[in-house]
């Protein structure tokens, strides 16, 4: 009974192991891809957010999938397969928005530069 208490106390204490992956479980229960892709960023708001996507990367991989405290197992197999989805389509929604601001970006650019041509020529 005190084994008990003991370890349920030591596992209370390393649950905290998970507090950074909970800002990515609470975006991946609220994260609606139509808005966020609707929602105009700055490149470098973006370049933030693919940051941030790198450190939740990072975060996952440091998380174990299971570990055994005295007499209590702790899984985390099912939320890493739950998150790991997620920030891989975040990701590449992220990747995508880049590329599409970019094209658009080098057609202004683009046209800019032809009526300049034009008007040197």
């Amino acid at each position: 009974h005190n084994k008990f208490r003991t370890d349920f106390g030591q596992a209370m204490n390393s649950s905290a192991a998970f507090d950074p992956i909970r800002p990515i479980y609470d975006e991946s229960k609220a994260f609606d891809p139509e808005a966020y892709r609707s929602d105009s960023k700055t490149f470098t708001e973006l370049r933030a957010e693919f940051e941030q996507i790198c450190a939740w990367q990072r975060e996952m991989d440091k998380m174990r999938t299971r570990e055994s405290i005295g007499t209590i197992e702790i899984t985390s197999r099912q939320l890493k397969q739950t998150l790991l989805p997620f920030i891989e389509a975040k990701k590449d929604l992220l990747k995508s928005i880049i590329r599409d601001e970019a094209r658009i970006q080098c057609a202004r650019v683009l046209k800019t530069l032809a009526m300049r041509v034009k008007i040197l020529a």
